[in-house]
Formats: structure tokens, sequence, C-alpha cells
């Protein structure tokens, strides 16, 4: 594209700074359209010191940038180290949880195994006591409200 719309005329030159076309030097053109001419006129220097100024604002723009970007990759790096402790946490509450599961149950069989034994061990006392109470008769509360009475 640049080449078909791009024109070569002999004896000119577009300035790269400002776009105005000037006529070189000889020719037989005088000085005042010549390159020197050109480059000391009022149009060309504003345009130098625009691209200048421009120039300078995007570095101070890039190194912002730069900045902020650095900023954004400390906080991302601590909402991954925030992630990363709460994932932690729940972690260890999810294994402590497990271990006091594991610990219930564990008591729980102790208790039910001990209970079995306990029951097994009531049932040959009961037989015991059984056996015993048939020798002996044991005092009911009449009996012994009579018993009080005849004192």
């Amino acid at each position: 594209i640049k080449a078909r719309h791009t024109h070569e005329f002999p004896g000119e030159e577009v300035c790269e700074i400002c776009g105005v076309r000037y006529a070189l030097a000889g020719g037989g053109l005088s000085d005042f359209h010549g390159k020197e001419a050109h480059l000391n006129g009022k149009t060309h220097e504003g345009y130098a010191e625009i691209r200048g100024k421009l120039a300078e604002l995007r570095a101070k723009k890039r190194l912002r940038d730069r900045e902020k970007d650095k900023e954004r990759e400390r906080e991302r790096e601590k909402e991954r180290e925030k992630r990363k402790d709460k994932d932690r946490d729940r972690d260890r509450d999810r294994d402590r949880d497990k271990d006091k599961e594991t610990a219930d149950k564990d008591r729980d069989r102790r208790r039910d195994s001990g209970s079995k034994q306990e029951e097994a061990k009531g049932k040959a006392k009961a037989r015991s006591r059984s056996a015993s109470r048939a020798k002996e008769p044991r005092p009911r509360a009449k009996d012994t409200e009579a018993e009080k009475d005849k004192e």
C-alpha cells in the first residue's frame, strides 16, 4: 500500500518529524526552501518539541505501568498466600475432624466391647445375687414399718 501511494519527486524530500515536503538545495531553488531552512523553521521545531514531549510522557507511562504491574503481582501473590493458608487450615481442620471421628469410633468400640464384658459379668453377678436372695429373704418396706410399730 505504501509503495503504491508513494510518489518520488526529484529534488524534494519529506521530513520524518513534521511530514512537510521541502526542496533540496541546488537545482536552482533559493536557500529559503532548502533543508537547513526547513530544520530551523518554527513548524519543524514545534513538531520536534511535541514529539520529544510525547516520547517523555510515554516513557513515564511505561514506568507507571510497570510499577502497577509489579503491585498487581504482589497483590496476587498475597492472595495466593491467603488461599494457601486458608486451604492449609481447612485441610488441618478436616484432618482433626477425621482424627476426632476415628478416636470417637475407637472409644465407642472400647465402650461396646467393655459393656459386653460388663454385661457378661453382670449376668454372672445377677445369677449369684438371685441365689443369695433365695437363701435370705429381704425385708420389705411393710415389714420394716411393722417392726418399728412393735417397738
